[in-house]
């Protein structure tokens, strides 16, 4: 299996225009453009409640699983680098570094008023197919970690089946309040 060259890494917040350049940038001819393998990036920590991962979390069966599923993607693919946006990703630039060393990031900032106002107009667009929303994320999820994503799907589910207004959470999960408290201590 050969190594992965140079990949390239996106990061930022959701709606500041990832998928805009990820949909531009897809149509390179060396580019294998993989949108939100988050729950690649999670495999073996899967558990863990926030998006925060650290250089702690990049145990060595941790950075092997995720460069195996890149590099298998890209060969997949037939092209010769590795292209990603994981929005989540933001939160863990050291955890990133550590899987993928020689990586090239790319950090989307947006206005915060543009964004916000981009946000609000998303959640009055009605949502994607439950089916759809379900078939983009299974395929990227392992097997071995699907028992820690259940409670998150089934809780998805039964707001879509209830018809509560707001279903969706964009974007990458901060720490708790508390936690959040302890770092700004330090």
């Amino acid at each position: 299996m050969t190594d992965l060259l140079k990949p390239i890494c996106q990061v930022g917040v959701a709606r500041s225009g990832t998928n805009l350049l990820g949909n531009l940038l897809r149509h390179h001819e060396d580019l294998a453009f993989w949108p939100r393998p988050k729950y690649v990036w999670r495999h073996g920590n899967a558990w863990v409640p926030d998006d925060c991962l650290s250089v702690e979390h990049a145990r060595p069966a941790v950075i092997r699983y995720i460069r195996k599923r890149f590099t298998s993607y890209v060969q997949a693919q037939g092209k010769s680098r590795f292209f990603e946006n994981t929005q989540a990703n933001v939160l863990g630039l050291p955890f990133v570094n550590a899987v993928l060393p020689d990586c090239k990031i790319i950090h989307i900032i947006r206005d915060g008023c543009d964004n916000v106002a981009s946000q609000r107009y998303r959640f009055k667009r009605p949502p994607k197919s439950t089916g759809a929303a379900f078939r983009q994320r299974v395929p990227g999820i392992p097997v071995t970690d699907w028992p820690a994503y259940a409670h998150e799907f089934l809780q998805y589910m039964w707001n879509r089946i209830r018809k509560e207004e707001f279903v969706y959470t964009m974007g990458p999960k901060m720490r708790s309040e508390e936690h959040t408290s302890e770092l700004q201590s330090h």
